[in-house]
């Protein structure tokens, strides 16, 4: 009886081997999200990177070749070293300043403190506001006549009202501060949540070993923390040098074009002077610079660790 069983199992355990299964190929699920990213990522690309190197005449509603022209021009106008000059102050400001207070308030959470979970909620409120409602809320906050922020100088400090948004080089400093204010809750929760992931055992050792506040965080915290740094600085250096919402809704690159940045360049060159090409080689200008400072910076911290 059991070898008549045996036999019997076995054709049933060799159809169901070889009895084909619905869902078994992966391409169903893979084809949509293939063709998304084919279609409203590389496409683009390659579409606006062929325009770089063109230009659009609106009369005969035609792209003619121009070869490099476009990058020429670009080189040599004055209005891209002065946006170049404003997107560069801005990154650098904007990174070194949420870096340093990410840290701070990161540590400063760290500790056994009344209330921190709604603390936590309320500093990350910032980040998750939108863009837009950001600069208009700003705009009203550094209003010359009824600003919250002129009338405390002025209570406080008896100083005069500044021109947040229409003077130089208080416009640039405007957008810093309110880039600082938006996007510093991103620095605290990355670093924060890195800080959680070091031992407090390996902290209590230092500490026994004579290690005070400072040698513990230069020589221990901030060593452990370098991959979290490294997130914070790569993601917000990337986002601070596309800066455009910001400046679109406070400034608008005024005055004059004091704090345009590249992006904002960018968009008045292709949609208010209707120069495509020269708006897409300014973005690839703008792509080429992430790309060296994203493989100069890897590579650092790459030899850093190592070493």
């Amino acid at each position: 009886m059991a070898k008549s069983a045996q036999v019997q199992a076995a054709p049933m355990a060799v159809s169901r081997r070889t009895r084909p299964r619905l869902g078994n190929s992966p391409w169903p699920f893979i084809l949509p999200a293939v063709a998304y990213l084919l279609l409203f990522s590389l496409y683009p690309l390659v579409w606006s990177l062929l325009i770089s190197f063109q230009e659009y005449d609106f009369k005969t509603r035609s792209f003619s070749w121009v070869g490099l022209a476009n990058y020429a021009q670009i080189a040599s106008d004055p209005e891209f070293r002065a946006a170049l000059r404003n997107t560069a102050i801005f990154t650098i400001s904007t990174v070194l300043l949420e870096l340093v207070l990410g840290m701070a308030l990161a540590l400063f959470m760290n500790r056994q403190i009344i209330g921190k979970s709604l603390i936590r909620s309320l500093l990350i409120l910032p980040m998750v506001t939108t863009p837009m409602v950001v600069g208009l809320m700003w705009r009203f906050l550094f209003n010359t006549d009824i600003g919250p922020i002129n009338y405390l100088l002025k209570v406080l400090f008896h100083l005069k009202p500044v021109n947040w948004l229409g003077s130089s080089p208080y416009s640039l400093i405007s957008l810093i501060i309110v880039d600082v204010w938006q996007w510093t809750p991103f620095a605290f929760l990355i670093l924060y949540a890195g800080l959680q992931t070091i031992p407090e055992e390996l902290l209590e050792a230092a500490r026994i070993d004579g290690a005070g506040a400072l040698a513990l965080f230069r020589y221990l915290i901030v060593p452990l923390l370098t991959p979290m740094i490294t997130v914070v600085v790569l993601f917000r250096a990337i986002d601070s040098w596309r800066a455009f919402d910001t400046v679109f809704t406070l400034t608008f690159g005024g005055p004059g074009r004091d704090s345009a940045t590249l992006s904002f360049l960018a968009y008045l060159q292709g949609f208010a002077y209707s120069h495509l090409g020269l708006a897409s080689a300014l973005a690839y200008v703008m792509v080429a610079v992430v790309i060296v400072f994203v493989t100069a910076f890897r590579v650092a911290v790459l030899n850093r660790v190592v070493r």
